[in-house]
C-alpha cells in the first residue's frame, strides 16, 4: 500500500501557507482599510448594514460579516474591539499577524 502525504504536509514541505491562510490575510487587510475609512463612506456603511425581512431558502445564511466574527471569536475579539484595533496600523498589522499564525 502506498505512503499517503496529507495537504498539511505538503503545505508544511513547500513551506507554502494553506489555501484558507492565503486567503484569510487578503480578506482581513481589507477589512481593515474598510473601518479605517470615514463613517459616512459607503464601503464602511455596507459593513453594518443588516437587510429586511425573510431570507429565501436558497439564500445562504453566513454573510462576509459572520465568517469574520467567527474567525474573531476563536480568539475572543468582539465587533467593537476590532474597529478599535483597526484605527491603529501596528495593532492591526500585529492582530492580522497572529489570526494568519493561527493553524487550521
Amino acid at each position: 500500500m502506498p505512503d499517503r502525504v496529507t495537504n498539511n504536509e505538503v503545505w508544511k514541505r513547500k513551506k507554502k501557507q494553506s489555501i484558507c491562510l492565503q486567503i484569510r490575510n487578503p480578506k482581513w487587510g481589507w477589512l481593515g482599510h474598510i473601518l479605517r475609512k470615514m463613517t459616512d463612506d459607503i464601503t464602511r456603511q455596507a459593513l453594518g448594514w443588516k437587510p429586511q425581512g425573510k431570507w429565501c431558502r436558497w439564500t445562504p445564511k453566513n454573510t462576509w460579516r459572520r465568517t469574520v466574527l467567527e474567525e474573531a471569536k476563536g480568539r475572543k475579539e468582539t465587533w467593537a474591539e476590532i474597529k478599535c484595533v483597526a484605527k491603529n496600523r501596528v495593532r492591526w498589522r500585529k492582530l492580522v499577524g497572529t489570526l494568519s499564525s493561527a493553524a487550521d
